[in-house]
């Protein structure tokens, strides 16, 4: 880019000085022939000169038009490939956290969670699993019968109140339940959650509910809550998760 911008000051100054030289040629013939306008030769030399100096003016301004459109074209070549850069940039940082997300091992939580006789035992042993994978802060599984999801099991769950039982489609979880889809809900409005311990109170700002699915029906439900955003490797087997866990429920 440097280069043509040289080249454009070079054509610029060339035709300057051309056209000046013409122009001292005209004034020096016109001074040194008193009787000029006489001589028809004169004259033809004169008319000469005065198209050269067109003509210089002529290739000039094309000469300076043409490297303008080249450094122009230039320009927006560079900002465009700018541009691709940029994105190209962005889409390997976010290859790259995809890739260093840890990955969620489904298999690993069947194992620990292993085939139990009842709800109690079998959302205990889920929430327990989850845990080793998850950044939880609290959980709670629910079972279905006739349409309602009651508490079976929970995680960390320290309240007065014990969870409350919902309807198929009633409320969040509910509605989760009926559409047999996850929902997963970050960044929540401070103090929607907050967790009590012995370190005091500490407000949670990720949730999912998430169906657990037998035979393509919602036979419980799960809640989790974590102080963390939820990694891609759980986000992106949410569905392969929903329906494994239903394959190991109680009978």
């Amino acid at each position: 880019m440097d280069e043509l911008l040289k080249y454009r000051k070079k054509i610029t100054w060339w035709t300057i000085l051309l056209v000046a030289t013409c122009v001292a040629a005209v004034i020096t013939l016109l001074a040194a022939a008193p009787g000029f306008g006489k001589n028809q030769l004169s004259l033809i030399l004169l008319v000469i000169i005065l198209v050269q100096i067109l003509v210089a003016l002529k290739i000039g301004l094309m000469g300076s038009k043409i490297t303008s459109i080249y450094i122009k074209s230039e320009e927006e070549r560079a900002a465009a490939a700018q541009i691709n850069d940029e994105q190209y940039e962005k889409e390997v940082d976010q290859k790259m956290k995809e890739t260093t997300d840890t990955g969620f091992d489904l298999n690993d939580l069947l194992a620990k969670t292993g085939k139990q006789s009842d709800w109690k035992s079998f959302g205990d042993s889920l929430l327990y699993a989850l845990s080793k994978q998850l950044d939880m802060a609290v959980g709670i599984v629910f079972k279905c019968t006739d349409d309602e999801f009651s508490p079976a099991a929970t995680f960390a769950y320290y309240s007065n109140e014990a969870p409350h039982s919902f309807k198929m489609g009633e409320g969040l979880s509910g509605q989760v339940a009926k559409d047999k889809k996850p929902m997963f809900l970050n960044e929540l409005p401070s103090k929607s959650l907050v967790i009590v311990s012995g370190l005091g109170q500490i407000e949670v700002n990720n949730l999912a509910i998430i169906p657990i699915l037998k035979d393509d029906n919602a036979v419980g439900l799960i809640e989790i809550a974590t102080f963390k955003p939820f990694e891609n490797g759980f986000v992106n087997k949410i569905d392969e998760i929903s329906n494994a866990i239903g394959g190991v429920t109680p009978q």
